[in-house]
């Protein structure tokens, strides 16, 4: 059989043995068969941005949250010579330069250019013409500014300092031409040279464009041929800002110039984008008794804590990034009632309440009952709602059990891959967010009538990941420790110290997401709660498993 090519996920790879060029939502990558470039998904979310009103000059600007309900596709890379000349081939295109009979075109740009160097030398008219023949599209500004931040509130998706590690710039490409593709590191969600290398075209309203991302020409220390200083030219490529179309003082007098190039986006079709708003498959993981769904997280980056200014809790200070080294999988939904009794039943398994001879707790009636356990709460529940009164211990057998009977290394999340996963690429509260929880992501206080309800009765996050927000807290592996002084720089679990509290001997372990007997703010992203290790009437938890032992 046809191996997928690229690491694209079988079911995808079929989708695409079976139907051709059918860019589908649900997979990983895609590659577009016309000129073999590859693609990365870009997730549905939204971001807030400048945007022009009025027809004052200057214009007057205004904040605006930008939403992408669906999410796109967006070439990993800008276009390549390579593919720009198989293009030319194909169509016998002449570009603007080309008819213009300028000196230099994208055949002979003045300096050496290899096939895998970013074309250049071709204007908007040339970059929409080739978009047009491949199938695919310009993306707007909007779309390439969301794109090229990848959920980053900073200067740019890495931080707030220029890196060389990421782009092509005058300092190191000694202002001698561009340089191969994918040759410096990728931003969060794949995409490479979106600053520096080449200018992009973005479209804009009615026939403008505009043009983003800085290239190999340009630097922190760069004047303008007017002689106006310009502390960052790359920060002006990737500010939260879309420009109006202004041909004269902001583009040179050609269309086209040495460093101006492009990349193609690929919006998804009518029938993909109605499916569930994710671009990760679930992955199903079974025993002789239970399926677990667990969906695959990418690696990438995120600022973890409060970082939008919409809350001063100490708890979540200071805001630090985190790298996530390595892609791993979380489960779509909390642990069901259904599944821990399948592993109770498996093993015989006794929860720290039922050795306590159940707990004592206050029915929504508002008496108060003895005995109960995950068995017997305080209200109904059937087998499709998260269990409950179950331990840190209790949640760690069950993944030890699953482990055992899987052979993979499943276990509870840390506490930065629970917050990476429920911002899904976002920055604030909660993806598509910017400083309050939407109260219907989630059941709370307000809405739950103060009980449990199955899970996936709200919508999935853009990951496709359910109940991150409310119904229970979640136990996370990590001890508690106050605040973020000293927190690791990655993902792993932060188990150094007692993770005691002042007056109790105990261990504490964090928990995470809010609960249905909660307030909304609770089910904020950033939040964060510790409990003892031992159970509680609106904790749960749900499984993480790491792609390698």
């Amino acid at each position: 059989m046809t191996r997928p090519p690229n690491g694209l996920p079988p079911l995808a790879w079929i989708l695409v043995l079976a139907f051709g060029a059918v860019a589908d939502a649900t997979a990983a990558g895609w590659r577009n068969p016309k000129d073999s470039m590859e693609f990365v998904w870009v997730p549905p979310g939204s971001f807030v941005a400048d945007v022009p009103r009025g027809t004052n000059q200057p214009p007057d600007f205004v904040s605006e949250t930008i939403a992408f309900p669906t999410g796109f596709w967006l070439g990993r890379t800008e276009v390549t010579v390579a593919q720009f000349r198989a293009f030319v081939e194909a169509t016998g295109h002449a570009t603007d330069a080309e008819k213009a009979g300028h000196r230099w075109t994208w055949k002979e740009p003045g300096f050496p250019q290899a096939d895998d160097h970013p074309v250049v030398y071709v204007s908007f008219t040339d970059a929409q013409a080739y978009a047009t023949w491949s199938g695919t599209d310009l993306p707007t500004e909007a779309e390439w500014l969301y794109a090229c931040r990848a959920g980053a509130t900073t200067r740019f998706s890495w931080g707030d300092d220029m890196d060389d590690q990421h782009v092509w710039h005058r300092g190191n490409t000694e202002a001698i031409g561009t340089q191969p593709v994918a040759t410096k590191l990728p931003n969060p969600w794949g995409l490479h040279d979106l600053v520096g290398n080449a200018w992009e075209y973005c479209r804009i309203e009615g026939s403008g464009f505009a043009l983003r991302g800085g290239s190999w020409i340009r630097c922190v220390t760069y004047v303008t041929r007017g002689g106006t200083p310009t502390d960052n030219l790359f920060a002006a490529a990737v500010a939260p800002r879309l420009t109006p179309f202004d041909p004269h003082p902001r583009f040179p007098p050609y269309p086209w110039d040495d460093d101006r190039g492009f990349r193609c986006l690929k919006r998804v079709q009518r029938w993909a984008a109605r499916r569930p708003p994710s671009p990760m498959v679930p992955i199903r993981v079974q025993t002789p008794n239970i399926t677990v769904d667990l969906v695959r997280l990418p690696a990438g980056e995120f600022v973890m804590g409060s970082s939008d200014g919409a809350n001063d809790d100490l708890r979540e200070q200071p805001p630090h990034r985190v790298q996530v080294l390595e892609p791993f999988e979380l489960g779509r939904t909390e642990v069901t009632v259904a599944q821990f009794r399948a592993f109770v039943e498996a093993t015989d398994h006794r929860t720290d309440a039922e050795r306590a001879g159940g707990a004592y707790g206050r029915r929504p009636t508002g008496d108060y009952r003895q005995g109960l356990c995950w068995r017997q709460p305080e209200f109904p529940q059937t087998d499709e709602h998260p269990v409950l009164w179950v331990s840190w211990r209790d949640a760690v057998a069950f993944c030890a059990w699953l482990a055992a009977e899987t052979g993979s290394p499943c276990r509870l999340p840390t506490e930065a891959e629970w917050e990476y996963a429920c911002r899904a690429g976002s920055a604030g509260p909660a993806p598509g967010a910017r400083h309050h929880v939407d109260w219907n992501l989630g059941w709370h206080v307000y809405n739950s009538g103060v009980t449990t309800h199955p899970v996936a009765q709200k919508p999935p996050n853009p990951w496709g990941l359910y109940d991150l927000h409310g119904n229970v807290w979640e136990w996370c592996a990590d001890l508690l420790h106050f605040d973020y002084t000293g927190a690791p720089p990655d993902t792993q679990a932060w188990l150094t110290g007692t993770g005691q509290r002042p007056g109790h001997p105990e261990a504490f372990r964090i928990i995470r997401g809010g609960a249905y007997n909660r307030p909304p703010d609770l089910m904020r992203a950033g939040c964060r709660y510790a409990l003892p290790e031992a159970y509680a009437s609106n904790v749960g938890f749900r499984v993480a498993r790491s792609l390698s032992p």
